[in-house]
């Protein structure tokens, strides 16, 4: 399986000033042995370090409308073992025209063997969303479940809010949660991110959900 090798059609299609994710050496090639789990989460890391950022708009019912930009990241892999990254940063401005900010970041502790393999989902993030519809996509999420639900990933967040009805600072330690979410900002990426992904969960020994 490929996970590091892409098309001269999908190279184009890359975002200007990104640098191309190209074979490292010993990657593998036809008749050679699959990816390493080291070299499969080295490959996973350079990929949202160039792609993992989206920008969405959002206009919500109530009026208020919210630019929304979001930047994942694997910050390191201990063999089985990922810590990844979320910065969330949401601009929003009400009905009065004042405006606010949201900043968070989210810090997930994921043991890889704990993910379902058959879990894995690609789905498109619309760039604008309003009454009148969705519109995009700005990018693409890949989501897993781990077996079962199971709530295993760890989470800690951090919150900042300049609104004036909200706490400055908000802080939450071991949260758990039964699924993770990478957003990066081309599809062909996406698609070679989840393969990726599913080669680790395989490596690393994940289990299909019972039901």
């Amino acid at each position: 399986m490929s996970l590091f090798t892409g098309s001269a059609r999908a190279q184009d299609k890359q975002a200007p000033g990104k640098p191309t994710i190209r074979p490292k050496s010993g990657s593998p090639s036809p008749g050679k042995a699959a990816p390493s789990l080291s070299e499969t989460t080295a490959w996973i890391k350079d990929a949202l370090a160039s792609y993992g950022h989206v920008s969405t708009f959002n206009r919500y019912a109530s009026g208020w409308t919210s630019s929304d930009d979001f930047t994942d990241s694997l910050v390191s892999a201990d063999s089985c073992r990922l810590v990844l990254h979320r910065v969330s940063d949401m601009d929003m401005t009400d009905t009065q025209g004042a405006s606010y900010v949201n900043h968070s970041e989210s810090v997930m502790t994921v043991k890889v063997g704990d993910l379902d393999p058959a879990s894995a989902k690609l789905t498109e993030v619309a760039g604008r969303s309003d009454q009148a519809g969705t519109f995009g996509p700005a990018g693409f999420a890949i989501g897993y479940n781990t077996t079962n639900l199971a709530q295993l990933i760890e989470v800690d967040r951090t919150i900042r809010s300049s609104h004036p009805g909200s706490q400055p600072e908000f802080k939450q330690s071991n949260e758990q949660s039964s699924g993770i979410s990478l957003r990066v900002s081309n599809k062909d990426i996406a698609t070679r991110l989840m393969k990726a992904m599913s080669h680790a969960v395989e490596l690393c020994g994940g289990k299909k959900s019972l039901f």
